[in-house]
């Protein structure tokens, strides 16, 4: 996935795959992101600050999906509860 610093970047880290965050400090300054969620966030992904940077990142990661892949998983255990646990509803 290739993402600015969306929530939905955030779910994606569930399903532990490459994440490319374009880096965008305007956008982070200007909609008033927590740093630390700019931290979590980083910490789990290539990030990327140009388009060149953006497509570079995006081949590497489909080369080695595996890495960032501790960071992924340490990221969703810290936003999620039990991540993977969710049993489907039972009328």
């Amino acid at each position: 996935m290739v993402s600015d610093h969306s929530s939905i970047a955030f779910e994606y880290l569930l399903l532990d795959r490459p994440l490319v965050v374009i880096d965008r400090p305007g956008l982070i300054q200007q909609a008033g992101i927590n740093r630390e969620k700019v931290r979590q966030l980083r910490s789990a992904a290539a990030v990327a600050e140009s388009v060149d940077a953006t497509v570079r990142a995006v081949l590497d990661s489909l080369q080695h999906p595996a890495w960032q892949s501790e960071g992924r998983r340490a990221v969703s255990r810290a936003l999620f509860h039990e991540p993977g646990t969710a049993k489907p509803w039972q009328p």
